[in-house]
């Protein structure tokens, strides 16, 4: 009954065309905004309303999340939102985002518990996320694995970080003026004695320059390849600035293209500081993880423009600590950068941002491990 009087005022008939609506609801006639459920197979009854034709999108989880009817004309709808049985011994998250026409209007997070007392009741209603871990440049700073410091943004630190078993590497690309992207931090190579600026440069005329620890910079076609020996970790990709508006539209579609023919979308996450880079991504790859790097934007703000998730460094995340409640209540992921002490690593997992970038990834995934 709650539901009924309160999606008929939604669509009140006023003479005037109204704006687009778009509602999801439990059963009891509540807004649904998460779902908690056990490692087991389940499926979750919820209510739709829409004003125009509408949509489901999995954003996050679309191997083990479904939505049945996932579109439909406008009306009202019975929905079922199922999950398969999570056999991992870590609980899973996922989200889905609902579309009325082509705007992107409500998001349903869905939390699933692991196989390991998984069936427990959790102890409240909210979205209990856990932290996940991402090497900074890959692992290259010495650690468990190594005493030995390598170069970042090497073949070899990302090799590391993938033995470590954490949940992401992140690392930089440019373009050079050939459509070849490279992997590196700086608009040039630090050990390039010419200091070419690769976006202003071919690939010939780099692709001899020597890193430090004696690989050639690396490519990232040889990075995705690395990536597919490991496909359970995601590849972070951090779309760099570049000289001009086009030589960025070409990066961000040579990246998309090179993703897609290895059949990687799914394993990569997007992040850059460049604005329209992140909205280029979106409006090509509606469904993927897009991060927002600047810091100058609020979680409603982002959500409104389709980006999933901020990651926004620790000067600005540790001003504004609300912004982490905010955003995941909008079904949104939240990364913090670089965060390479013991103690804010720990006052992060506490406030349970969904991602931690660092530096010293080992040390981050004893805490996780520790205090999730």
């Amino acid at each position: 009954m709650i539901w009924s009087v309160c999606l008929a005022a939604c669509a009140g008939d006023s003479g005037e065309k109204a704006e687009d609506e778009l509602s999801v609801y439990a059963p009891d006639g509540n807004k649904l905004t998460s779902i908690i459920v056990s490692w087991d197979e389940n499926k979750t009854p919820a209510k739709l309303y829409s004003s125009a034709e509408w949509t489901a999108r999995v954003t996050a989880g679309d191997d083990w999340i479904t939505v049945s009817p996932a579109s439909g004309d406008k009306g009202f709808f019975q929905l079922s939102i199922d999950v398969t049985a999570n056999e991992q011994e870590e609980e899973r998250a996922g989200i889905v985002d609902f579309y009325c026409g082509e705007t992107k209007m409500h998001a349903v997070t869905v939390k699933q518990a692991a196989s390991e007392g998984g069936n427990e009741e959790p102890e409240d209603q909210t979205f209990n996320r856990k932290t996940k871990v991402i090497a900074h440049r890959g692992f290259h700073t010495p650690g468990t694995i190594t005493l030995q410091k390598v170069t970042e943004n090497s073949l070899e630190a990302l090799i590391r970080a993938q033995e470590l078993g954490i949940y992401g590497a992140e690392f930089d690309v440019w373009i050079t003026t050939d459509d070849v992207v490279v992997v590196n931090h700086n608009a040039s190579i630090p050990t390039d004695p010419k200091a070419q600026r690769i976006d202003t440069h071919t690939y010939d005329d780099i692709k001899d320059v020597t890193l430090s620890n004696g690989e050639k910079v690396p490519t990232l076609v040889q990075y995705l390849e690395q990536g597919l020996k490991y496909p359970e970790m995601k590849l972070v990709l951090e779309l760099k600035t570049q000289g001009n508006r086009s030589i960025n539209n070409r990066l961000v579609d040579v990246c998309i293209q090179e993703a897609r023919s290895r059949n990687m979308l799914s394993q990569i996450v997007w992040i850059a500081f460049d604005y329209e880079n992140c909205l280029r991504v979106h409006r090509a790859l509606p469904d993927a993880i897009v991060q927002y790097l600047n810091g100058d934007k609020t979680p409603a703000e982002l959500k409104r423009d389709g980006i999933i998730g901020l990651d926004y460094s620790h000067s600005v995340m540790s001003k504004n600590m609300s912004w982490i409640a905010e955003a995941q209540e909008l079904g949104m992921l939240v990364n913090v950068w670089t965060i390479n002490n013991a103690a804010d690593m720990i006052m992060y997992i506490n406030n349970k941002v969904d991602f931690i970038t660092t530096n010293y990834p080992d040390m981050c995934k004893r805490y996780v491990e520790q205090y999730n």
